[in-house]
Order: structure tokens, then C-alpha cells, then sequence
């Protein structure tokens, strides 16, 4: 039996999707870096990979925002969401 697929059970589905695909990148990340680590003699390079790999995240997520304002003026909301 097909059940109808409301607005809010879709919004649900695709944040839960989403906060998914991110730990699943963060997960591998946090694996690369263990990895790195342990083929490295130097210690900070551990704190250097990690430094690395949160400060690429969030200038990310920065350029992300502000280009969304910035398509919010000349796209719709629907569009936005749909890119980012």
C-alpha cells in the first residue's frame, strides 16, 4: 500500500540524509588522519591533520552560507536547498 509522502516526513528524510552523508565524511576524514599518523615519527603532525581537516570544514560551510544569501536574492528558497 503506497502511502502519501507529506512535506514534513520528506524535510525529515532529507536532513537525516544529509547529517548522515556528513558524519560518514567526517568519519573517513578522522580515518585518514589516524592513518597518517601512524606512519608519521612527529607527533604534532596528528594536530596539524586534524587543524587541517575542521578548518577546511568550516571555511566550507562559510563559503557555503554566504553564497546561499546571496542566491536567495536571485533564486527561490526551493532552488537553494536543492544546490546546497
Amino acid at each position: 500500500i503506497a502511502l502519501p509522502i507529506t512535506m514534513l516526513q520528506a524535510t525529515i528524510v532529507s536532513l537525516i540524509l544529509s547529517s548522515a552523508c556528513i558524519a560518514f565524511s567526517d568519519v573517513v576524514a578522522d580515518g585518514i588522519v589516524v592513518q597518517r599518523t601512524r606512519d608519521a615519527t612527529d607527533p604534532k603532525v596528528a594536530g596539524g591533520l586534524q587543524s587541517l581537516c575542521w578548518g577546511s570544514a568550516s571555511i566550507g560551510a562559510l563559503i557555503s552560507a554566504y553564497f546561499s544569501g546571496s542566491l536567495l536574492e536571485t533564486m527561490g528558497p526551493k532552488d537553494v536547498f536543492a544546490i546546497t
